[in-house]
Order: structure tokens, then C-alpha cells, then sequence
């Protein structure tokens, strides 16, 4: 799989226990840096902040649809939330732990796909 050099990957945000890392992400480095997106204990609890807070920082980072990568770790709410926004782009890829191969698949969420693609894609996933 050839991999843009430009790319990133995003770390949703990197839990911890008893305050070290929960989780190695050198395995997606082969897609590009690692950053994590979002501080652990972010307030979800003000949704309009919170969201607010979270467009902000796609802007700082340049979160390119086309080109970077998700990892997505950490507080389900934030994940929902962040995904929610990411549907607005369109489009997005989601590194995919395949724990057996112990490395990770690129997903590409393509919101904007045509119906008929949709639907055919959704049967086969339900095994029509």
C-alpha cells in the first residue's frame, strides 16, 4: 500500500494507565507521524464548547479527509462526537487494529458515495 508522505495519523486521544500510555502506536507510524488529536479528560459535559473545541483543533492541525488518518482510542462520547464532525468533510479513514496481523487497516468512511453503492454495500454486510 503506498502511503502519501504528507499524511498524518491522528490519535483520538491516548488513554492511560496509572498515568502511562494504554496503547503503542509505532505500528501506525508506517501512515505517517502520530499526533494525538485530543487531551485525555476532555469536558463533554458542555456539548457546545466541547464541539466547538474540537473544530478548532482539526483547523490548528490541518485535518486533511484526503490524506490523514484516525486512530480512534479514548472516551466513546469524544469519538462519537469527532466522528459526527468528520461526516461533515465528507469523507475519512480510520486506522483499523487488526489484533492477528498486530497492524493496522486503512478504512475510508465515504460519506458522500452514492446511494446504490450504499445500499449494496449494506446488504453485503448483512450477509444479503
Amino acid at each position: 500500500m503506498a502511503v502519501n508522505n504528507d499524511s498524518m495519523v491522528f490519535v483520538i486521544q491516548n488513554p492511560t494507565i496509572k498515568d502511562r500510555p494504554a496503547f503503542d502506536f509505532t505500528p501506525a507510524e508506517k501512515f505517517g507521524p502520530v499526533e494525538i488529536l485530543l487531551p485525555n479528560g476532555k469536558d463533554v459535559l458542555t456539548p457546545d464548547i466541547f464541539i466547538e473545541q474540537v473544530r478548532r483543533r482539526l483547523d490548528e492541525v490541518e485535518f486533511d479527509p484526503y490524506h490523514d488518518y484516525l486512530v480512534a482510542v479514548g472516551s466513546p462520547p469524544v469519538n462519537l462526537v469527532l466522528g459526527a464532525l468528520l461526516a461533515e468533510f465528507g469523507r475519512f479513514t480510520v486506522l483499523h487494529w487488526i489484533n492477528s496481523a498486530k497492524q493496522y487497516q486503512p478504512i475510508t468512511y465515504d460519506i458522500n458515495q452514492p446511494q446504490s453503492r450504499r445500499d449494496h454495500a449494506r446488504a453485503n454486510a448483512l450477509g444479503r
